[in-house]
């Protein structure tokens, strides 16, 4: 997996602008990307990591699960009860790479580095 930031840049583009969301030992900086799909592709939503929110369409969240389920709607047009970090992809600032938050959050608990430090 690559990154086009290096965790110094990633820390630098927290500070200037705004708050990083953190949730299961996972910190996603503020301006970052976010995407989701839903039902095999007929759903896509476009939003982006905002002083420690996922902010999708004006809506602002707390948690992937919140966005992923308060967003997508299943066959019968209900919300479904999803796990955001299956669904939820992100892009890092000045990175052309999604990367999926599962991945993150696994790296997390396995300790590993995600991001280049180069």
């Amino acid at each position: 997996m690559t990154a086009a930031m290096t965790k110094i840049q990633i820390a630098e583009a927290i500070q200037a602008t705004g708050v990083a969301w953190a949730s299961e030992g996972v910190t996603i900086p503020h301006g970052s990307d976010a995407k989701m799909s839903y039902m095999r592709g007929q759903q896509h939503f476009l939003g982006c990591f905002s002083n420690g929110k996922l902010v999708v369409d004006g809506r602002q969240f707390d948690t992937l699960s919140q966005a992923a389920s308060g967003l997508a709607l299943n066959r019968r047009g209900r919300s479904p009860n999803l796990n955001g970090w299956a669904y939820w992809h992100v892009r890092f600032p000045g990175s052309e790479d999604w990367i999926p938050m599962a991945a993150l959050k696994k790296a997390a608990e396995e300790g590993l580095r995600v991001l280049d430090e180069s």
